[in-house]
């Protein structure tokens, strides 16, 4: 299989600092420009969470951890919006809300 290299915007995209938002039609390469970034920034930061890649639909999520399979993703957030919302948002506060 041919080994794909980031085209110009990608590679800004994948060396940008800070948190980015990528938006492009289907087939585009969304998310090998993210698989490219997420990749990219465990490089540069090891030893805590940074990363939380927010799809829209679970097999956009699964893709993305699929690719990743040589890097150690336990200590990021790959999912969708409303798993982000309940497992980043809600639970590590519902006891503050609501008590135990």
């Amino acid at each position: 299989m041919k080994k794909l290299t980031p085209t110009e915007i990608q590679k800004k995209i994948i060396e940008k600092e800070g948190n980015i938002v990528v938006t492009a039609s289907a087939g585009t390469g969304k998310t090998f420009t993210l698989v490219q970034k997420i990749d990219y920034e465990t490089q540069r930061y090891k030893g805590f969470k940074t990363i939380a890649a927010i799809t829209f639909t679970i097999k956009a999520a699964k893709e993305i951890k699929d690719r990743l399979n040589n890097i150690d993703t336990s200590e990021f957030f790959i999912g969708t919006n409303n798993s982000f919302e309940i497992d980043e948002v809600i639970r590590p506060f519902i006891r503050d809300v609501y008590g135990d």
